[in-house]
């Protein structure tokens, strides 16, 4: 039976301390966090790939993160920050840079976008048809507004941080709305943030999600380096995925999802 570390850290982030800040960015890191950082920290604790989450934060328009998987490509993937106006050509190039995906963080706005317009069902169906999925940052509770046209569109999708659960758990709405979305084939959920919410929620909300949607609908990151956390050390999230899933056949299958999703 595996009892080795995860294989695949699917959620983490890369930067520099010379990237300039958004200016709508939320925070300043403390440090930098470096793609030479980050596969140290993989290495230390025995994972082998690594997918980089788009991250807000900077005016990098994702050149640092496209040079990483340029020097990097067979042990990372990515996704990229990018606008709901964004062009075919330019989400190809996404693609043939090791690019998975395009983030969409919608869990700091006061009001959900409609995603069943025409720009954003234009949108969608470009990803789809690039062969990239959506990753999806929002609150549970405005889960049930926003899922219904990602599924429609036919785009693969990721949900973020468990769905960001509100302290219903997995009698909220938004819970229940995750999964008929899982049900659709073409979406996965990460095991991810885990530090951000109580250990007691997201144990329920795993137990759920393993229960009812499988390991090959599930993926785990490590969030690191904790923006905002950073007291956190990466072996502490490595331990609370143990502890969420205390399977590790279970584990294993859930990095075999991400293996078989972006690198094989």
């Amino acid at each position: 039976m595996w009892v080795g570390p995860p294989m695949v850290d699917a959620h983490a982030h890369i930067y520099t301390d010379a990237m300039p800040l958004a200016p709508d960015a939320w925070t300043k890191p403390k440090v930098g966090h470096d793609v030479e950082q980050y596969l140290t920290r993989l290495d230390a604790h025995g994972i082998g790939f690594g997918v980089i989450a788009a991250i807000s934060l900077f005016a990098d328009d994702n050149a640092y993160v496209l040079n990483s998987l340029a020097r990097h490509r067979g042990r990372l993937r990515a996704t990229a920050v990018a606008p709901v106006s964004v062009g075919r050509r330019i989400l190809q190039q996404f693609r043939d840079g090791g690019m998975v995906g395009v983030r969409l963080q919608l869990r700091n706005r006061a009001v959900m976008p409609d995603l069943s317009d025409a720009e954003h069902v234009n949108f969608l169906r470009r990803l789809a048809d690039a062969g990239l999925h959506l990753e999806l940052l929002a609150r549970s509770v405005d889960l049930p507004g926003l899922l219904p046209a990602i599924d429609r569109s036919g785009v693969d999708l990721v949900i973020d941080h468990l769905g960001a659960p509100d302290a219903s758990g997995v009698a909220s709405p938004g819970f229940e709305a995750m999964l008929r979305a899982i049900d659709n084939g073409r979406t996965l959920v990460k095991i991810a943030a885990t530090t951000r919410i109580p250990f007691d929620l997201a144990k329920k909300v795993t137990d759920r999600l393993v229960a009812v949607a499988g390991a090959e609908r599930l993926v785990w990151g490590s969030d690191s380096p904790f923006i905002g956390h950073e007291d956190t050390r990466y072996g502490d999230v490595v331990d609370i995925f143990a502890r969420l899933v205390p399977d590790p056949a279970v584990r294993h299958a859930i990095g075999l999802t991400a293996l078989r999703a972006w690198f094989w």
